[in-house]
Order: structure tokens, then sequence, then C-alpha cells
């Protein structure tokens, strides 16, 4: 089990919280690695972002089954640095939970 430490991350940072209020499991999308991660309902995770120089944009659209998170570069930068998904600073790896949402009709 891996654990997030927030004092590695610098100043160029933005964290979001997503908690899944439906009766359902729902997909989270983080693009543009089409990582997925599942949510059971009354689950939640915290999405951290970094950037190298300046803070990432973020921009999230949801649907009825899912929530997609596109991560970009600030305006005249390359890359950006990298993100992470915590509970409750446990670290989750990409396709968390996926079989639960298979097994409710989600489609991956």
């Amino acid at each position: 089990m891996t654990y997030f430490d927030r004092t590695l991350i610098g100043k160029n940072s933005v964290s979001f919280q997503i908690r899944n209020g439906t009766d359902r499991p729902r997909a989270i999308w983080i693009e543009l690695w089409s990582h997925d991660y599942t949510l059971l309902p009354l689950e939640s995770m915290e999405i951290v972002v970094w950037g190298r120089a300046e803070t990432p944009q973020v921009e999230i659209t949801e649907n009825a089954l899912s929530t997609v998170i596109v991560l970009s570069p600030p305006p005249g930068e390359m890359s950006f640095g990298e993100y992470i998904v915590h509970q409750y600073g446990v670290v989750l790896e990409p396709a968390y939970q996926r079989q639960a949402g298979l097994d409710a009709g989600l489609e991956y």
C-alpha cells in the first residue's frame, strides 16, 4: 500500500475531491492517459495535479454514468508534472474497482 505525502507537492498544484452521490458505481476517467477509476456509491477520492512551473489546467465533464477529467499543461508549457489519486492518503492505482463497475454494467 502506498501513501500520499502532500509535503512532496510544490506550490504549483491543484487538488479537488470527487464524490459519487449516486446509487450505482461511477467511472472516473483521467485523460489524456485513459486511466479509469471506479467509485462505488457514496465513495469519494481526491485528485492532486501539480506542474513544473505553473498550475496545470483541469476540465471536468460529467454525464449520467461517468466523469471525465482532462488534465492539460498551462499555456506555453509542453507538460505539467504529474497527478495522483488517493483516498484518505492511500494512493489508488488506475483500474481501481473496475470489476465492480463491470459487474454493474459500466463499459470501459
